[in-house]
């Protein structure tokens, strides 16, 4: 692609001393097809990479404040092209993060893009500000397209697009928010989405798991979420939050939609990313375990290692794995599992074992 583009623009530059212009439109289709190959081709890579677990993340201190400027600045050409206005708010509070600079860079561009395509008419506004609970917080706020309702489990899902307006009218392979929502996750952060169709968007990148507990070492204190509702408003308490450890991206994307309307999940693929997700010690109230991991350590394997940690003695552990014969649920509980479920199961069947662990306090019991 460099050798294509290269030349592209030596031949451009060539005719452009020459005085000849006739074929000007011609070399532009050409880079910006090619550019679009190279955005899509370097997602590809970046998917890849964060599927095999090999994508190196290296935190450093980021002004967000600048960051989200410098930002603003490098997409006003393109969405003043649409006659749209993008602007900034910057809450005074605003602070410094410890963040993976390709991560949030790529992160912001691919919100900011998505805005100004999705986006016919009205404005773009991004917003440094912080939850009710005092984490920091951007928002990308749009009044474009919107989102139908239906679409929103499978909007983080890689290579996938709403069919209607998505696909058929706006370029794309559906790669950019997959992939947002993974940069996030690497770096403790996470994705919030709310739409409406007709009416606009926003998403929301969240920097901690709460105000008294900021990001100061870019370990993971919480993973990647799709909301499909509006977040709890002041004074309302915050969904349980629940741990799923699960190594296959579809089963964690299935599972975050079965639950999203009643807990918030923490997402870890490995025993490396579980032990970086409780080190925060955010209030965990259950487990849900697949028993079969790839790496050195399984299920099993880490149950007992949570079962000898004082702090998650009594935390419920629902095992969740293929595995269904009697010897496999007699080896979980003897783990210390204290529930499981075997695969597959639906939606039902999950909600109900984890309201029998937590009783009253479950948010499906009361809905």
């Amino acid at each position: 692609m460099n050798i294509i583009l290269g030349y592209n623009e030596l031949i451009a530059e060539r005719l452009s001393e020459l005085g000849d212009e006739s074929h000007r439109q011609f070399l532009d289709a050409v880079a910006n097809a090619g550019r679009r190959l190279q955005d899509t081709i370097h997602s590809i890579l970046d998917l890849s990479k964060i599927e095999a677990q090999s994508f190196e993340v290296k935190p450093v201190e980021i002004d967000l404040k600048e960051r989200i400027e410098m930002l603003v600045r490098d997409f006003q050409v393109l969405a003043a092209r649409k006659g749209l206005k993008l602007d900034a708010e910057i809450d005074a509070r605003a602070d410094k993060v410890l963040f993976d600079e390709y991560c949030l860079n790529q992160a912001l561009a691919n919100l900011l893009q998505n805005a100004i395509k999705f986006t016919e008419n009205g404005r773009i506004t991004i917003k440094l500000t912080h939850d009710s609970d005092g984490s920091l917080c951007i928002r990308v706020i749009d009044t474009g397209v919107g989102i139908d309702a239906d679409y929103l489990p499978k909007l983080f899902e890689p290579f996938s697009q709403e069919d209607s307006g998505y696909s058929r009218n706006f370029e794309g392979a559906g790669l950019g928010l997959a992939l947002t929502r993974n940069y996030l996750a690497l770096n403790g952060a996470r994705l919030g989405v709310e739409s409406e169709k007709g009416v606009g968007s926003v998403f929301t990148i969240h920097f901690a798991y709460d105000g008294s507990r900021p990001m100061t070492n870019g370990n993971p204190k919480d993973a990647a979420t799709t909301q499909t509702g509006k977040e709890s408003a002041d004074g309302e308490p915050r969904l349980p939050l629940i741990l799923l450890v699960e190594d296959d991206p579809d089963t964690q994307t299935f599972m975050q939609t079965m639950l999203g309307k009643h807990f918030r999940l923490l997402v870890a693929a490995s025993g490396a990313e579980m032990r970086q997700l409780i080190e925060a010690e955010p209030p965990i109230r259950a487990v849900l375990m697949d028993l079969s991991l790839h790496g050195s350590e399984d299920g099993l394997r880490l149950t007992s290692y949570l079962r000898n940690q004082p702090r998650w003695k009594h935390t419920p552990i629902i095992a969740t794995t293929a595995h269904a014969f009697g010897e496999d649920r007699e080896r979980a509980i003897a783990a210390g599992c204290d529930g499981y479920l075997s695969k597959p199961f639906n939606r039902q069947q999950l909600l109900t074992a984890l309201d029998k662990f937590l009783g009253p306090e479950s948010p499906s019991t009361r809905s």
